[in-house]
């Protein structure tokens, strides 16, 4: 059996350390996102309105408008009894936001507009369609108007608070 020293040394021994205290460099806050823009959006084209809101937009989440609408053909129309005489419209709209070299905010603006191939919007088995794709600096509070082919208009408002 050990002496009675060694089993003192040894209880002395076996006391846990002292606590180690660590140097946490301060690392700044994450700032919040900021709030999303919110854009008023007109897009017409053969003289009337195709679609009329207002969109959110940021720059981890843009936005997305798809309308499609089928409809019988207008009493003007001689439809062959022996074909379908439906007349088709589609538009599509993406709205996102970047920032531009200077800081500003960037917008892309991509619109796809389909529509019956005759002028007389009778059913003839065609399409038209026209593709507006463009990015433009929009600061709060600010309007622009974008043309596209066949009278195509979109156009931007970027409320003043967003």
């Amino acid at each position: 059996m050990p002496p009675i020293a060694t089993l003192i040394l040894l209880a002395a021994l076996a006391q846990p350390a002292p606590p180690v205290i660590a140097h946490i460099p301060h690392t700044p806050a994450i700032s919040a996102a900021p709030a999303p823009a919110q854009i008023d959006v007109r897009v017409a084209g053969d003289r009337a309105i195709l679609w009329e809101g207002t969109l959110r937009v940021s720059p981890t989440a843009g936005a997305n408008i798809t309308q499609n609408r089928s409809e019988a053909a207008p009493d003007s129309c001689t439809a062959d009894p022996r074909r379908g005489s439906n007349v088709s419209t589609s538009l599509r709209l993406a709205l996102r936001v970047g920032s531009d070299r200077g800081g500003g905010s960037l917008y892309s603006v991509d619109v796809n507009w389909t529509r019956p191939g005759s002028a007389d919007q009778c059913p003839t088995g065609g399409t038209r369609g026209v593709h507006l794709e463009q990015a433009v600096v929009l600061a709060p509070g600010q309007a622009v108007t974008l043309r596209g082919d066949a009278g195509l208009t979109v156009e931007l408002r970027r409320r003043p608070d967003s």
